[in-house]
């Protein structure tokens, strides 16, 4: 074998045997990349990868599952308690003091579902004198004789009961208690600096009416406007009371015994309208004002004053 011979044998077989090495090398990269792949699918079939991963969409579904019937429940409670309010205002033996009742639903907001809304509107617009629903009232008589609590005109004898930033000791049989108290510290009205309006405990109730609800309260006279809570709860048929600082802002003397006034006292009392935090004079005055202008404001109580 010529020198030129052997040269190319050997050049053949080492391209042969770099060809080999260069196939080895390609099969181990293979191999490598396999078992890379079943190494990241192993993570995911580990019992631990699959219990966490199960437990979070559990959780996710479960989220969502109680977020869906947490609003499904507050709409069905909503409902609920307009029905229910409903009920409770056509429970006056009397189809037209009945239309009154859901006219004042209407006008005051009260009735938050559209359908609903739309329907009494309807009803009232379209209803004859004297006709329409209506229900014994809870007492088995007719509110003709009985008084409305959401308006109303009476007195006003001056209370000094609760807690008394000042000298309240002229006013004699107070008590040192009202039924609402103030949320954060639980402590009882200040009649020098809270308005508020005393209320038949038994009756309230008929009307949908809570402890905390804002009145709206006109004095006749001098046409003075001022806004109360309802406060303090006395006994039936006990109407036409309210604290020391209300009678003060209705331009009444806030004497010990001769204080208060026999008539012309307006008393606008607005369902499920309670305040919430701190009780003072501002945040009445504040919320009043709102609640009185979406009941209707002045002009509709002139239009009520005229018909009474």
């Amino acid at each position: 074998m010529s020198d030129l011979e052997r040269w190319e044998f050997e050049k053949s077989a080492r391209q042969r045997e770099l060809l080999a090495k260069e196939r080895e090398q390609a099969t181990k990269e293979a191999e490598l990349k396999l078992k890379e792949a079943e190494l990241n699918a192993s993570r995911w079939r580990n019992p631990l990868v699959v219990g966490v991963f199960a437990a979070a969409v559990a959780g996710a579904g479960n989220a969502i599952v109680s977020f869906t019937n947490g609003q499904f429940q507050r709409e069905l409670e909503a409902q609920k308690s307009e029905q229910a309010r409903i009920l409770e205002m056509i429970k006056t033996g009397d189809p037209d003091k009945a239309a009154d009742n859901l006219r004042f639903l209407v006008s005051a907001g009260l009735i938050l579902d559209a359908g609903l809304k739309s329907n009494l509107s309807e009803f009232l617009a379209n209803r004859k004198p004297g006709t329409g629903p209506n229900l014994p009232s809870a007492t088995g008589l007719s509110t003709r004789g009985t008084v409305d609590l959401t308006y109303f005109e009476a007195g006003m004898r001056i209370t000094a009961d609760g807690a008394c930033s000042g000298d309240c000791s002229k006013y004699r049989n107070r008590t040192e208690n009202t039924a609402l108290v103030q949320p954060d510290t639980r402590s009882a009205l200040d009649p020098l600096t809270v308005p508020y309006v005393v209320l038949p405990a038994r009756e309230y109730h008929f009307f949908g009416m809570k402890l905390g609800d804002l009145c709206i309260v006109f004095n006749r006279e001098n046409q003075r406007i001022a806004y109360a809570v309802v406060g303090d709860l006395g006994p039936a048929g006990h109407y036409g009371e309210g604290s020391i600082a209300l009678a003060a802002q209705l331009g009444l003397s806030v004497d010990a015994r001769s204080g208060g006034t026999s008539k012309g006292i307006v008393y606008i009392v607005i369902p499920d309208s309670q305040l919430s935090g701190h009780i003072t004079p501002e945040l009445i005055a504040t919320e009043g004002a709102k609640r009185f202008a979406k009941w209707g404001g002045n002009s509709e109580l002139q239009r009520r004053l005229k018909g009474g």
